[in-house]
């Protein structure tokens, strides 16, 4: 039997990580009937474009098409997660905007992902977790 090298056993480390990591995610959002595109979208509002924007800064973020776009934000609407506009300003732009739905949804998940956070962590001493964080950002600079 082949012994792995340290590269390739980290990889398998990183994999099973990772593969952990999108079990817990996929469960969450299947308890919230979402998507992880959908997730993605409610995250974006709600942490980034404080609960409101134009659909274009949506599309643009998530780098799809407008018809994708189009549907994915018609199935958070059709779930009550936000709420869409045109804008007073200009007739031909529209506006997304969070409902209390999507807000609880989100803060669920910010619950969820610190008591995951925290479950990984756990085992570390702070200099651990500093070191094990400056190289994730190394890594994944090169991967960029």
């Amino acid at each position: 039997m082949k012994i792995l090298d340290i590269e390739q056993q980290s990889f398998l480390i990183m994999r099973k990580f990772y593969l952990m990591l999108e079990k817990n995610i996929n469960k969450l959002l299947e308890e919230n009937n979402l998507t992880i595109s959908q997730s993605f979208v409610l995250s974006l509002l709600n942490h980034y474009y404080d609960g409101s924007c134009e659909f274009k800064k949506i599309e643009k973020r998530l780098d799809v098409a407008q018809s994708t776009t189009v549907n994915l934000i018609k199935k958070l609407e059709q779930k009550g997660f936000v709420e869409t506009f045109i804008s007073k300003e200009d007739k031909r732009v529209k506006i997304l905007k969070i409902t209390e739905k999507g807000k609880g949804v989100c803060e669920l998940f910010n619950e969820k992902a610190k008591l995951q956070g925290k479950k990984m962590y756990d085992n570390l001493t702070v200099e651990e977790k500093e070191q094990f964080f400056m190289l994730l950002q190394k890594i994944s600079c090169v991967l960029d």
